[in-house]
């Protein structure tokens, strides 16, 4: 948080640099003006309704004195689009938001099941908010009780006045970006839908290959948000960049002779790994685990190293919930 402007013109939320504490004024194309009127402490939802291209860049912005001396600033830009039937579903990228004194925006929707608009929860009460869009469309603001209906015969979607900020979302869905935010009103800050997964291996059992294995395929997850997870071949392709938690959890038999280690692999190269000598009759459980940074796209498999081959014993014991591999998004 950074204070400034005169008369302790409040605090900004931002990851960018303040460049002009009396707002922000795109320096290219006209500009309109959408008045939100209501309540002064309710987020009205105000409806950008695409009916041509398929993407679109829109900025908006409410200047410092707009509705009242210092009654706060907004910057908001975003794209959105991708929009139609099916699994294809409308999307945006929140590209800036941060604001002072306080909340404007309460939500960010795209309306449900065409995804042919976009609704923003603004601030109300007479409060003019200043946009541009890449294609010349126009906001409405709907300030009835009763809210706005986004949806289509068959496929109820109204959309109410909210009273409080619930939501503020940087987010790409076609994507598989799965770090949704939510702010509540009391300050805290969660993000419900991190990507998370529990796995734990159903396929058949695994014998001692020497070298150093993935483990592949034969899964069965219990939890998979984010969908990050693929049964298939038994690996984690990160859905966006960020840090990560992981644990590799094995159950094996093996013999005396081969020196056993459980590791978990990173883009096909080990990243940590444990080390247990086979005892040849006793089942052995070890775990593994590791925190990393990934790129969007790499990918985190749960495997092995062995120094010899064995046909007889198990290097991985499928089945019971005895081996599993989890992990989630820290930040």
């Amino acid at each position: 948080m950074a204070n400034f402007g005169p008369s302790g013109a409040s605090e900004i939320d931002s990851k960018a640099t303040v460049t002009d504490a009396l707002g922000f004024t795109p320096t290219v194309g006209s500009y309109k003006t959408l008045n939100v009127g209501g309540n002064a402490d309710t987020f009205y939802p105000c409806i950008f309704s695409a009916t041509g291209p398929r993407s679109n860049k829109i900025t908006l912005w409410k200047n410092v004195h707009d509705y009242a001396s210092w009654d706060g600033i907004l910057e908001l830009e975003l794209e959105w689009g991708g929009r139609g039937w099916g699994s294809y579903i409308g999307s945006f990228d929140l590209i800036r938001h941060r604001w002072s004194t306080k909340n404007f925006v309460a939500n960010i929707l795209v309306a449900w099941p065409v995804g042919n608009a976009i609704v923003i929860w603004l601030r109300g009460g007479g409060r003019n908010y200043h946009y541009v869009s890449e294609f010349d469309e126009t906001f409405t603001a709907y300030t009835s009780s009763s809210g706005v209906q986004t949806g289509t015969t068959g496929y109820s979607d109204v959309k109410m006045p909210r009273t409080s900020v619930e939501s503020l979302y940087n987010e790409n869905l076609n994507r598989l970006r799965a770090q949704t935010i939510k702010q509540h009103t009391n300050g805290e800050i969660t993000t419900p839908n991190r990507t998370a997964f529990f796995a734990h291996k159903t396929g058949a059992h695994l014998y001692e290959t020497q070298g150093s294995q993935a483990i592949g395929g034969g899964w069965s997850t219990d939890h998979n948000q984010g969908t990050g997870f693929n049964t298939t071949n038994g690996r984690f392709i990160a859905p966006t960049a960020g840090r990560y938690f992981f644990s590799w959890c094995v159950m094996h038999k093996g013999t005396v002779a081969h020196d056993y280690q459980p590791r978990i692999l990173k883009n096909g190269a080990s990243y940590a790994n444990s080390n247990q000598t086979n005892d040849g009759s006793a089942w052995n459980q070890c775990t593994v685990t590791a925190v990393m940074s990934l790129s969007t796209s790499d990918y985190v498999e749960p495997g092995y190293y062995t120094s010899g081959t064995n046909t007889v014993n198990q290097a991985v014991y499928s089945g019971g919930r005895f081996s599993h591999f989890c992990g989630h998004m820290i930040g």
